[in-house]
């Protein structure tokens, strides 16, 4: 597996053409390590999320490259973004994004239907997820029958089902009170600890943003403004300046 999980190169995504176009990111440049944290810190239109949909494969750049892992999204044919969507990446939704009809257990078998994999394994690896968030008692029940919390452990449960080499985690506390929250994050952070997981987590929560992450990356209007360790990132605040 390469040392570089992402790898940005003046990566530009704009909406609407012509005269109506308009900028969301502006040659923005970054890289990240392998089993890396990342929290990407930014207001509501500074252009995180979109961010967050071109690494996952959810839409395109308009100029400039990402890579993951060595391979470059901009030159996926639409099966092998598919193929990426399935194998590689794994997101977790702000808005949970459960089917209602559905119970734990289905909602989490949901990508290994599209993996193509036999109902017994996919059970099997429904129900070792949702073990592993600490839900293996609420395997049959429905989302209107699971409190905020336990809602958003099966949406992690589904981002890991298949165990991906890369986490995308958009707002997951944001709908939550801070002991959920906390409660959520600690379940979070165990699984990629133990798995070497590299994260991108996007959040407006400077607290969160310090005690998951290894590396903040602030965005503002569609650019990245600096580049810090969490480290760094908190002398800073305390007016200290990092070697």
């Amino acid at each position: 597996m390469p040392d570089s999980a992402l790898e940005l190169a003046n990566v530009v995504k704009t909406y609407g053409e012509g005269s109506v176009s308009i900028p969301v990111l502006k040659e923005i440049s970054a890289t990240v390590a392998t089993g890396e944290r990342i929290a990407l810190l930014g207001k509501s239109g500074s252009g995180k999320s979109t961010l967050l949909n071109l690494l996952g494969g959810l839409d395109r750049t308009t100029s400039g490259s990402i890579s993951v892992f060595g391979s470059r999204l901009d030159e996926f044919t639409s099966r092998q973004m598919a193929q990426y969507r399935l194998e590689t990446v794994g997101i977790i939704f702000q808005g949970y994004n459960l089917l209602s009809m559905k119970t734990a257990r289905e909602n989490v078998e949901l990508p290994l239907i599209f993996g193509g994999f036999s109902a017994r394994d996919r059970r099997a690896a429904a129900v070792k997820a949702l073990d592993a968030v600490g839900l293996c008692d609420r395997l049959d029940h429905k989302p209107t029958e699971l409190s905020g919390g336990e809602q958003q452990r099966v949406a992690i449960a589904r981002a890991l089902v298949n165990q991906p080499k890369l986490l995308l985690a958009d707002e997951p506390t944001g709908n939550l009170d801070s002991s959920t929250a906390d409660e959520v994050i600690e379940v979070l952070s165990a699984y990629v600890s133990e798995h070497a997981t590299t994260v991108v987590l996007v959040t407006h929560d400077d607290d969160l943003a310090e005690r998951f992450s290894d590396r903040i990356l602030r965005i503002q209007d569609g650019q990245f403004q600096d580049n810090l360790s969490v480290a760094a990132s908190t002398e800073a605040d305390n007016g200290e300046v990092a070697p």
